[in-house]
């Protein structure tokens, strides 16, 4: 009786490393790996051989306690499988859902991230249980954790961003720099002129064109115009553009000139 307990807790001191090693429980079923015990035959037998070699003596239980322990690493180590998440970061405008360009993705606590393109999408390898973070400038920081009850190695989010408003206090803006100011400005006004004469004067014809003359192209106009002319000489493209002095409608419109007395030589005020 005394050798079957001996031998019921020698197997016990090995059994159980095998257990947690080769088995996993996921969804309340646990599931053997054959993989992982031949892993764990090699293991075995490594060990034996290097305590033979440098002539350790240890018992039984103490070896269990060993393996025991650094059994417990490929565990935590098969919880942790790579997936790839994959996505779309959005935010509400009105009632449809408008993709984030541009925004980051990173995995907390770690330096690997990747950003979304123009329209929102993104794809990242991560681990199961790891946090995601998502940033975009003008919106509050979400996180999302990585659910370790995944039955595929692919998962898809919709990842929708609050915008962050920030209330300012109001600030108002005067001319003066104090109140004091404003009575002497206003006294000293000038009222005799209405404002309908002041809006002729500035409405005039004359003043616009002195203005138009001064003015320089705005980045608008700049870039219509250049684009306007890219597009002309695209189209003449591998020929030769044709002459305006051959064009019947260039002809009309310098003869209209001419009617109109538009190259005769204006007199100096």
């Amino acid at each position: 009786m005394r050798k079957l307990y001996k031998i019921i807790e020698d197997l016990a001191h090995f059994i159980l490393p095998v257990i947690l090693f080769c088995c996993k429980i996921k969804q309340g079923v646990i599931k053997f790996h054959f993989s992982s015990f031949r892993s764990f035959s090699i293991w075995i037998f490594q060990i034996k051989y290097w305590v033979k070699k440098n002539q350790f003596r240890f018992g039984k239980a103490s070896i269990g306690l060993i393996i025991l322990f650094f059994s417990l690493n490929p565990l935590q180590a098969q919880d942790k499988r790579l997936i790839e998440l994959s996505g779309m970061v959005v935010t509400e405008r009105g009632d449809e859902p408008v993709g984030l360009g541009f925004a980051e993705i990173q995995i907390k606590g770690s330096h690997r991230g990747v950003y979304a393109n123009e329209k929102g999408f993104f794809s990242i390898a991560a681990q199961i249980q790891d946090t995601i973070e998502f940033r975009y400038l003008g919106y509050v920081p979400a996180t999302y954790i990585i659910p370790d009850s995944l039955g595929s190695d692919h998962y898809t989010i919709f990842q929708i961003m609050v915008k962050d408003e920030i209330l300012l206090p109001q600030t108002v803006i005067y001319p003066w720099p104090r109140k004091e100011f404003f009575k002497q400005d206003f006294l000293a006004m000038d009222v005799h002129e209405s404002l309908a004469e002041i809006a002729k004067k500035n409405l005039a014809e004359e003043n616009i064109k002195r203005l138009m003359n001064r003015t320089s192209y705005d980045a608008q106009a700049s870039t219509s115009y250049f684009l306007t002319k890219q597009a002309t000489s695209y189209y003449y493209y591998g020929q030769l553009q044709p002459m305006n002095i051959l064009s019947p409608l260039a002809w009309i419109k310098f003869f209209e000139a001419w009617k109109r007395g538009d190259f005769k030589k204006k007199k100096k005020k």
